[in-house]
């Protein structure tokens, strides 16, 4: 259980912080402290496939690793009321132009990673997605576009991907999208 408020260790900056929390340790009945990061928003990651059956994919720079990532398509909410249909509809529109004919809305959240991080993700399968328009991108965005064929994706989620929140939606949107695994 956490036990008391806790504490910030730098000033929160794009509503991210590094806290600290105290928690009681149910089995030595002792207050420990551990670090966490934490995060008001809530990210909306997308799976959005395409009429023909094609995951659409995005590269961009990514700061923690310092490189060019291939990952899914996602953003936090700009507005508190924003729904995470109304945030990956305006996400998928934005960074690459394609308009998804149905939402689905996963009815859970989850976790970069539960130890220690604290924001949740909601997850949105878009269908038939087509394009519209050209990228609406800001100064500080620059993304590539990849169309990639299911199947080819599913290959390249198990053995290339290094983002892992794109693996776990990839894995969590296969039901939705009528592919089954088989061992």
């Amino acid at each position: 259980k956490k036990v008391g408020k806790p504490i910030e260790l730098a000033p929160r900056k794009f509503s991210k912080a590094i806290i600290l929390q105290k928690f009681l340790n149910p089995k030595t009945k002792e207050i420990e402290d551990y670090i966490l990061f934490d995060s008001t928003a809530k990210a909306t990651i997308i799976f959005p496939l395409t009429q023909h059956k094609e995951v659409i994919a995005v590269r961009q720079f990514r700061h923690g690793v310092n490189e060019i990532v291939l990952e899914l398509p996602g953003r936090c909410a700009k507005m508190p009321y924003d729904t995470p249909e109304l945030v990956a509809r305006n996400e998928l529109l934005e960074e690459t132009g394609y308009e998804p004919n149905e939402i689905i809305l996963l009815d859970r959240e989850f976790f970069i990673d539960p130890a220690s991080y604290t924001p949740r993700n909601r997850v949105v399968i878009a269908l038939e997605c087509r394009k519209i328009r050209e990228q609406n991108l800001d100064n500080s965005e620059h993304i590539e576009v990849h169309l990639i064929p299911l199947s080819q994706w599913l290959d390249i989620a198990s053995k290339k991907l290094v983002d892992y929140k794109s693996m776990a939606i990839t894995l969590a949107a296969l039901p939705y999208i009528g592919v089954t695994l088989t061992l």
